[in-house]
């Protein structure tokens, strides 16, 4: 499902290397670093107001 999911908000499956023991995973480089940085990171150069925090919460919780 993942791999035919386009939109602008979430990173594009480049594809998968399923090799036993390990699985590797490759999503596309998103140039802001990775969400969690977004959020939790004191010195980030991008720095997020709460409203805007909280909006990305309620986004991402948000159930179509």
């Amino acid at each position: 499902m993942q791999s035919i999911l386009r939109h602008p908000n979430i990173a594009i499956l480049m594809g998968v290397i399923p090799k036993i023991p390990d699985i590797y995973i490759v999503f596309e480089l998103v140039s802001q670093g990775s969400l969690y940085d977004l959020l939790h990171m004191k010195k980030s150069s991008v720095q997020l107001s709460t409203d805007l925090k909280l909006k990305i919460a309620r986004d991402t919780a948000l159930v179509f």
